[in-house]
């Protein structure tokens, strides 16, 4: 697989460049901002690294930070003031509402680093959740693999790990999990014993999978269920899978609880994330379906049939006739909804897509339901048009009315006081033609020369 990536490069400017250039990295453009690239495989994903450094000190971080893929930030410890600029850019970039893998390198381009190394990797491990290297004076150039970390973690989520200083950080990440686990941070926790894990397997500790096992619980009790099924797959693929399953129904739970808040749209959307879910890495077709169906019932709620019958068209001719057939009624009252709620062309474009759908799966029967409320609609529809004397618009209304009863087959209803009123605005507009073309609809049989003569007279107005 092929993956782009941009990494933002912060805090000393030039300890920047200079450790880029030394590093090997292509500098490709230069300006306000200095753009460096490197490509890297990973067996067979590929993977194309671009490398900002604002040159500028007044750089709108706010704009840049959330744009980034991954963040490297350079800071010399020495200097006091370089510390707070980097403790307000943490505050930006702790503040976004996802995780950036960011690693800081310690390196003053000047000289030699004045604290000792495990006092800069406990304070940053104490307060970020960032991974950190000590690049001193004369020191080697490690940021080929300061890059692999990174890009890693961009490709795949993994945790960022210096393993040069894991020996060090494990008692310490410890300590700290067990502080988060007493303060029901589960998933902080989850993220910390994820680490000591992964630490825990590469010195070949044979306890490293239950670390895994916690992280895992951890995770569950955090409601993350992917990455507790993700962390145990390797070793126990029983385990796992069941999590993968309590994502499913996590999932349906989630949407069960938006719905009862009446947030339709949002609901179905989260029940077709969960069917694609079942479909892509459950291979569980009945659970595929029950999310379908749930997404369909929500959209239906939602007042958006099509997006519904999207869904339907997903499902097997028998299904597809049974769902239809069970949510016609909800069809129905979706429309009565909006037309309550003075949404009237809302509702009658929502039976009209209906009728098209259903015509086409020969449902006759549950056509002849919606065809009804249709002309519910298209009455309060008619009254408003009359109401605004929009005599030609009225008039279609009546045609579409009379339409739906000659080709859906359904009981007509006496409409002589809407045809009086369209007969006398068209007598106001002198469209004679179109009055006489009204007389013969009129059917109160006690009342039709009375009307007939009324509509006739010059006098009607």
């Amino acid at each position: 697989m092929q993956y782009m990536f941009t990494c933002l490069v912060l805090g000393d400017t030039y300890a920047a460049l200079s450790y880029l250039h030394e590093a090997g990295l292509e500098n490709t453009a230069q300006g306000e901002t200095s753009i460096w690239q490197t490509h890297r495989n990973y067996g067979q994903d590929e993977c194309d690294i671009e490398f900002d450094v604002p040159v500028l000190a007044n750089a709108d971080f706010d704009d840049l930070v959330p744009r980034s893929d991954g963040i490297i930030y350079f800071l010399n410890p020495n200097s006091a003031d370089e510390v707070i600029i980097f403790k307000e850019l943490m505050t930006i970039i702790q503040k976004m509402r996802r995780d950036i893998p960011t690693i800081i390198i310690f390196k003053d381009r000047n000289g030699l680093i004045q604290y000792p190394s495990n006092s800069l990797l406990n304070w940053i491990w104490e307060d970020f959740t960032f991974e950190a290297f000590i690049a001193d004076y004369f020191s080697k150039n490690e940021l080929n693999e300061i890059i692999d970390t990174i890009t890693r973690s961009m490709m795949y989520g993994d945790i960022l790990i210096n393993y040069d200083t894991a020996w060090l950080h494990f008692p310490f990440l410890m300590k700290k999990a067990n502080e988060k686990i007493v303060e029901k941070e589960w998933a902080v926790a989850a993220r910390m014993v994820e680490k000591l894990a992964k630490m825990a397997k590469q010195f070949d500790r044979d306890d490293w999978t239950i670390f895994a096992e916690k992280a895992a619980w951890l995770y569950a009790e955090a409601r993350d269920f992917l990455s507790a099924s993700n962390v145990i797959k390797t070793f126990n693929p029983v385990f796992s899978d069941r999590y993968r399953r309590m994502h499913f129904d996590f999932l349906l739970h989630k949407g069960h609880e938006v719905f009862r808040e009446k947030k339709f749209a949002e609901a179905a959307e989260i029940y077709q994330q969960a069917g694609r879910w079942a479909s892509l890495e459950l291979t569980d077709p009945a659970l595929m379906k029950q999310g379908l169906k749930l997404a369909i019932y929500s959209w239906v709620a939602a007042c958006e049939v099509q997006n519904a019958f999207d869904l339907v068209d997903k499902l097997n001719h028998d299904e597809m006739v049974a769902v239809l057939e069970e949510i016609t009624e909800k069809i129905a009252g979706a429309a009565d909804f909006l037309s309550n709620t003075g949404q009237n062309e809302h509702a009658k474009t929502q039976l009209y897509l209906s009728f098209q759908r259903y015509q086409k799966a020969g449902l006759f029967n549950s056509i002849k339901v919606l065809a009804t409320k249709a002309i519910k609609v298209l009455k309060r529809i008619l009254e408003g048009y009359l109401q605004a004397r929009d005599v030609n618009s009225a008039k279609m209304t009546l045609d579409e009315i009379y339409n739906i009863w000659d080709t859906y087959e359904i009981a007509t209803e006496n409409l002589d006081i809407y045809l009086m009123q369209v007969g006398k605005l068209f007598i106001i507009e002198r469209d004679f033609p179109k009055v006489e073309s009204i007389i013969p609809k009129i059917t109160s049989n006690e009342r039709s020369e009375e009307h007939t003569s009324e509509l006739q007279s010059p006098n009607t107005i």
